[in-house]
Formats: C-alpha cells, structure tokens, sequence
C-alpha cells in the first residue's frame, strides 16, 4: 500500500513539473512575442512622428506661399461654380397632373407616375357571433411612362396586381 502511494505522489510530482516547465516554456515565447509586437509599435510610433513632422514643414511652407502670393483666384470661378449648382434646377420641373411627374423644360425627358388602387374595406357585427373586420385591396396598378432624347422616343410600364374574386379567402394576384 505504501508503494503504491508512493508511485502516485511520485507520479503527481512529475505531472506537475512537466507543466511548470510547459508553462515556463509558453511564458519565455509569449514574453519573446511580445518584444517583436513592441519593436514593430516602436517603428511604426516613429513613421508617424517622421510623417508629422513632414505635413507640419508641408503646411508651414504653403503658409509662407500665400502669405507672399495671397490667396489663391481664378477669376470666373465663382460664377462657374454657382452656376453649375443652380443649372439644373432651372432645367428640371418637378409637380403633379394627372399624376406625379418630373421633366426637363425642353420637354427632352420626362418620366411621370400613376398610381391607381381599390380597397375595400368591410366590417359585419353580428348578434350572436364575433364581430368581423376584413380589408381586401381588389386591384393595384402603377404606370410609368414618358419620354427620352426627344418627345417622339417614348417609354410605358405598367405593373398591375389584381386578387381573386372567388370568395375562397385566398388572393391570387395576376
């Protein structure tokens, strides 16, 4: 009986070395990657620092610039750009006839929308039983038509759903 509580205390003894040694070993290369992981912060924390120091020398030296030049004109510019941001509000018109619609004034594009829907709605209250609500759309379309490059190049597209009229309470839709 001795023996083998001496093989078993000899045995946990051994177990518990190897893995003080496993874990000595694991800590000497955590500890190892964890220089490489600080050399490479290092070297990247000085790009940065070379970098700073470039863009400060960049911007002091277009400071100088346009205090010497003044500030940089192109004459005509200002009116380019306001033209160009108010340009096509003056082409486009955008309202509603017969339908929503937006087109240019020289009647080149125009694209116009169309919505047409039937719902039905209906509520029975009974006496004697549950009252009932149902909402049923019986059809659904959208039109979109119009026209592109000139008013004779003209487009239409028409998708329509419709349900069934079988009374089934299924709704098939075409």
């Amino acid at each position: 009986m001795n023996r083998k509580i001496y093989v078993l205390t000899l045995f946990i003894f051994c177990n518990l070395c190897f893995v003080q040694i496993t874990q000595a070993d694991e800590i000497s290369e955590l500890k190892a990657h964890m220089e490489l992981i600080q050399k490479q912060l290092d070297a990247q924390t000085q790009q940065i620092k070379i970098q700073d120091q470039l863009i400060r020398e960049q911007g002091r030296i277009i400071s100088e610039m346009q205090g010497k030049v003044g500030p940089l004109q192109i004459e005509g510019a200002e009116e380019v750009v306001s033209t160009q941001e108010t340009d096509w509000a003056d082409k486009v018109e955008v309202g509603y006839k017969k339908g929503i619609y937006v087109k240019t004034k020289d009647d080149q594009h125009s694209l116009h929308w169309r919505f047409l829907s039937q719902p039905r709605y209906d509520f029975i209250s009974t006496d004697d039983a549950e009252d009932t609500n149902t909402f049923m759309v019986k059809r659904a379309q959208v039109r979109m038509f119009g026209n592109v490059l000139n008013p004779s190049l003209t487009y239409k597209f028409m998708i329509q759903a419709n349900s069934s009229s079988s009374g089934e309470g299924g709704h098939e839709f075409a």
